[in-house]
């Protein structure tokens, strides 16, 4: 089932404790992803199977977005490794992605990934009508690299 995948797919940090709503403003996210918004077509990106593209004429925000339509289980669409910066190493995490199924209920997860081991995962918020978004939190290793991944239930 074909997934129309949203400008953002963000993974994120946060090297503070519990902000306060005025707090946050002064400490915005600090994208982390390579090509996280599909611009630069599917450069830093691999799907396991199924056929992954990108489009820029029907985007829902920014310049473009991403289509993953997988055909089978246990497929992935997985963003490059990037380093985890050194102020990082134990501090909160979040992962997340905008989806909008074309047909039906999305089956998919949504993970944080580093390299070996799936840190945290979640189901995916399955929407026809509206790019839905998924948002997990994590704890960044102490050293490496990080990834988000999609990863298909079904076909």
């Amino acid at each position: 089932m074909k997934k129309h995948i949203l400008l953002s797919l963000l993974l994120t940090f946060s090297a503070f404790g519990v902000l306060t709503e005025p707090e946050k403003t002064l400490y915005p996210a600090r994208q982390l992803l390579k090509n996280g918004g599909f611009e630069n077509s599917t450069a830093n990106w691999t799907a396991s199977g199924g056929t992954f593209a990108t489009t820029s004429t029907t985007p829902g925000a920014g310049n473009a977005m991403g289509t993953w339509d997988s055909n089978g289980a246990a497929q992935t669409l997985t963003g490059s490794a990037v380093a985890i910066p050194a102020g990082a190493y134990g501090k909160n995490g979040v992962a997340s992605c905008a989806i909008k199924c074309a047909s039906g209920s999305c089956t998919h997860t949504i993970n944080a990934y580093d390299g070996t081991n799936l840190l945290v995962t979640d189901t995916v918020t399955s929407s026809t009508s509206v790019y839905a978004r998924t948002s997990v939190n994590f704890v960044f290793p102490s050293s490496g690299n990080i990834q988000l991944r999609v990863s298909s239930v079904a076909a």
